[in-house]
């Protein structure tokens, strides 16, 4: 679930035409049973649940107008945002409000709340706020080794975390020595139960790889989603070729890569500027251009299903590299990067340019000696532009070896995509 208001794919729309199912109607109850027993094994739980459709705002605002009547006494503590929000919601009911103020980052002490129910006998009902936008770091400590145990009971062996916002709890700076000294101790912590970490809004790397391997990838730089909800529209063309000469010298960057829908029609009324500013070979490249052990695929799975020829670039490239090499570039202007798969005699090219077209010539004299190669290319078509036609991709093949040639070709903005096919 997405926080706020959320683009609305056409698929989605298209669906909402259908007849509407009656919620008396057996399909219903198979539909709202099936949604129940999944969100059961989600949770681990056995305990009810009700399935509520609206964003989270709507099902707390549930949670109070089907508990809390006029003149009710409710007890809340308040200490940040959020449960600033709950508790005027809850005096918009027309309740007796008994507030638990403390500083952001601070909770109510047991003894506060023992002293707020034994002067009020008669309160109706207590509303905590879990997880505060101080994100309540003490708390997570307080609980690291309980947390970290469970995970391993699972058979969880992968985590992703972050932390939004400047400021952490009891005022402390994101980037300063307090949170330093808190994702250290998660990742030493995450080690100790064989678990592995991508973690965004992190610290930046600092080698830390070297010593505990399970940090495997990290954000730590404006990631794919600025290009969703920044005021400036997104990250421009020149990022990615700028990205690789700086923010990729520390280390692997979980860049979420791999948007299709570069046109994103469904945006015009909200924020036309914001998508990704690239081509579809482009995005493509990324995966080759940027390091990092996880990538994913970021965009909608009808994207996928609507873009089969790009998608099997996608699910061709691996993450794992036996050798690099930077074949050309100029910080903020291009890059033409090449890896070899570990686990094949394979080798994969991305290159990626700024807002200007680009053509040269690079050798492939990495490739290795006496082999020949199935160079499957995906390029740039010959008017496709990042503003205005992203879509247009060419996709095709030539026969390679180590003392070829082959022709860079980019729209503005955009890129090309090869994988050199081992065929001997």
């Amino acid at each position: 679930m997405l926080p706020g208001p959320t683009n609305v794919p056409n698929r989605v729309m298209r669906a909402m035409l259908a007849p509407i199912i009656n919620h008396r109607s057996d399909d219903f109850v198979e539909l709202y049973t099936d949604v129940v027993d999944k969100t059961q094994q989600v949770f681990q739980t056995q305990n009810d649940i009700v399935a509520l459709s609206a964003s989270g705002t709507g099902a707390v605002e549930a949670g109070v107008v089907n508990v809390v009547k006029k003149g009710d006494k409710v007890i809340i503590p308040v200490n940040g945002e959020f449960s600033t929000r709950l508790s005027q919601l809850i005096e918009g009911q027309g309740a007796n409000v008994i507030k638990l103020q403390t500083p952001p980052g601070e909770n109510a002490t047991f003894d506060q709340i023992k002293e707020a129910f034994d002067n009020n006998k008669d309160v109706k009902a207590f509303y905590v706020v879990h997880n505060e936008t101080s994100t309540g770091i003490e708390n997570y400590e307080s609980q690291i080794d309980d947390a970290f145990d469970y995970y391993q009971k699972l058979g969880i062996n992968t985590i992703k975390s972050g932390y939004v916002g400047d400021m952490i709890a009891n005022r402390e700076w994101h980037h300063g020595q307090y949170m330093v000294r808190h994702y250290r101790q998660v990742v030493e912590k995450a080690a100790e139960h064989g678990i592995m970490l991508d973690v965004h809004e992190p610290i930046k790397d600092t080698g830390i790889r070297r010593t505990w391997p399970n940090m495997m990838t990290r954000e730590g730089a404006r990631g794919q989603e600025y290009n969703a909800w920044s005021g400036d529209g997104g990250n421009p063309p020149d990022y990615i070729p700028t990205i690789l000469f700086t923010r990729m010298l520390s280390g692997p960057f979980d860049y979420t890569p791999g948007v299709l829908d570069l046109l994103l029609k469904d945006n015009e009324e909200g924020r036309p500027k914001n998508r990704v500013h690239s081509t579809l070979a482009g995005e493509l490249a990324v995966y080759v251009v940027i390091y990092s052990p996880l990538h994913m695929a970021a965009d909608l799975i009808h994207n996928y299903e609507n873009y089969p020829i790009p998608f099997q670039f996608i699910k061709d490239v691996p993450t794992d590299w036996e050798y690099t090499k930077v074949l050309a570039g100029e910080i903020g202007k291009h890059v033409t990067v090449v890896r070899k798969d570990r686990n094949s005699d394979d080798w994969y090219l991305g290159a990626v340019t700024d807002e200007n077209a680009r053509e040269y010539v690079v050798d492939l004299s990495f490739l290795d000696d006496g082999k020949e190669y199935e160079a499957i290319i995906y390029s740039d078509g010959p008017a496709a532009d990042y503003e205005v036609r992203p879509q247009l991709l060419i996709k095709y093949g030539q026969i390679v070896n180590s003392v070829s040639t082959l022709k860079i070709n980019m729209a503005r903005g955009g890129g090309m995509a090869v994988r050199f096919k081992a065929r001997n």
